[in-house]
């Protein structure tokens, strides 16, 4: 029997790849996006650099799309052809490097106010069975009506005036409250819907709706992405949140398993001394606030931060920073990080940080994905604590439920000096030599500018062809 280590190059060349055919680039869903709607919107508001943001999903069809919005219009469109973070959030800043003056938004939406351009949202338009939902929701609520806060996902905006019509009508679900979606003054949603027009109104998560009160029950219609369901149902625990869908009609989202991860990332951030805030937005208004916010909370309790910006997160990028003990990621409330078990650092959100280093405020069993509730005049701000630096005497000190070590935020980690090998008392109480690790000292420092130690030459043409037939060089021809 004979053993092959390697593969022949013809396996590699003639090996047939099954693709998917779900995204066929020639059978584009052109009419799904109502461009007719959106040409007369943009000929309207008299824009002309019109920008196409799509997801991943949809770009195999953004060619076929941008024609034809362009037979509407008459003149030339832009697809940005990779969002700079996550694809539900408006990409302002690739749309900028044309002066762009409105950007069409495709696919599913977190709605995230913006700052600097309209947008017009083009949402998915998911299939719903009215009929049977209205059914299944009178025998969920039973003969004795109760309170319902309905909730969807964007796929389903299309069919909610049929919707409102449905439950409306239906004897039992007459205290059934629908939500509606609520975006900038500045975006536009295709269709006329409109919920209750009631003055006492709660805005949150993309959704605007009439406050219920505190005894009610949350209904949420869910699709394929399930960021702002979860974002829900963490936001106040003690309403049970019933997630529906056709094939599985209504189970209870148990969020006990995200609460208790908070709590150990809460002990995370006490432990942590040096902590990066991972800019993962730069579209979603307010985020500078937030970062300036961290920075603060951060400085009370003498923690050392630094702002990263690497665009997309992922594993690699991270893992070149491993003085970095965690990371605080400012996003939009539904920006996951599908491997974050694979990070080597802690990747936590706004909220756990101000949990774990905002002294005035409490733990009360509930949390938001939504930095902007944390900020002035947010629905859940809270003003950062000052520490009284003259009372030198207070010991604030606790034992880590991780590490069963004693911390303090009145015992640095290091003292300024200049000797690499100067003596430190840490946290844990405990002395040791700080090795300061510096880029000074690591084995690969990037690259090296020397700038006025190299040689001026004159530029020379270089190597020509291509991968295929091979390379030829040239240095007879010196360019001026």
């Amino acid at each position: 029997m004979s053993l092959s280590f390697y593969s022949d190059s013809s396996c590699v060349i003639n090996r047939q790849v099954d693709a998917p055919n779900d995204d066929n680039p020639t059978s584009n869903p052109i009419n799904d996006f109502e461009l007719g709607k959106c040409a007369d919107w943009i000929k309207t508001n008299n824009f002309q650099k019109v920008c196409l943001q799509f997801p991943d999903s949809l770009l195999p069809h953004s060619i076929n799309i941008a024609l034809a919005l362009e037979k509407h219009l008459g003149y030339k469109v832009y697809i940005l052809g990779d969002s700079s973070y996550a694809s539900c959030c408006t990409d302002e800043i690739t749309a900028a490097h044309i002066n762009a003056d409105v950007i069409i938004h495709f696919g599913h939406t977190c709605l995230s106010p913006v700052i600097r351009l309209p947008v017009y949202y083009v949402l998915p338009r998911y299939s719903l069975n009215i009929g049977l939902f209205v059914e299944k929701l009178s025998s969920f609520c039973g003969s004795s009506p109760q309170k319902i806060l309905l909730l969807y996902d964007v796929g389903y905006y299309h069919l909610l005036g049929s919707l409102q019509e449905s439950i409306q009508s239906h004897p039992i679900l007459s205290s059934v409250i629908i939500s509606n979606l609520s975006i900038s003054s500045s975006c536009h949603l295709p269709g006329n819907y409109s919920g209750p027009n009631v003055e006492n109104s709660v805005q949150k998560l993309g959704r605007t709706y009439p406050d219920p009160g505190s005894s009610y029950e949350i209904v949420y219609i869910s699709g394929e992405d399930l960021s702002n369901l979860e974002a829900f149902a963490v936001s106040n625990p003690s309403i049970p949140v019933h997630k529906y869908t056709e094939k599985e009609g209504f189970t209870l989202v148990n969020v006990n398993t995200l609460i208790r991860k908070k709590l150990y990332l809460i002990e995370k951030i006490k432990d942590a001394s040096t902590i990066g805030i991972l800019i993962a937005t730069l579209g979603v208004k307010d985020y500078l606030s937030a970062i300036d916010r961290v920075k603060q909370l951060c400085k009370q309790a003498r923690k050392k931060s630094y702002i990263i910006s690497v665009g997309k997160p992922n594993v690699a990028k991270l893992a070149n920073l491993p003085e970095i003990e965690l990371f605080v990621m400012v996003s939009c409330p539904e920006t996951r990080l599908a491997n974050a078990k694979e990070f080597m650092q802690p990747v936590v959100s706004v909220m756990d940080i101000e949990l774990a280093l905002n002294k005035n405020r409490t733990w009360e069993g509930k949390t938001t994905m939504d930095f902007r509730d944390l900020l002035a005049g947010g629905i859940d701000y809270q003003p950062i604590a000052t520490s009284d630096t003259t009372n030198t005497d207070e010991d604030d000190a606790d034992v880590s439920l991780i590490t069963n070590k004693v911390r303090s935020s009145q015992i640095v980690d290091s003292i300024e000096s200049n000797d690499s090998q100067a003596v430190a008392l840490k946290q844990n109480m405990t002395c040791v030599v700080s090795e300061k690790l510096t880029l000074s000292n690591r084995s690969w420092q990037g690259l090296q500018q020397n700038l006025g130690l190299t040689p001026v030459v004159p530029v020379e043409e270089g190597r020509l062809g291509t991968p295929a037939s091979g390379y030829t060089s040239s240095k007879s021809q010196v360019k001026s």
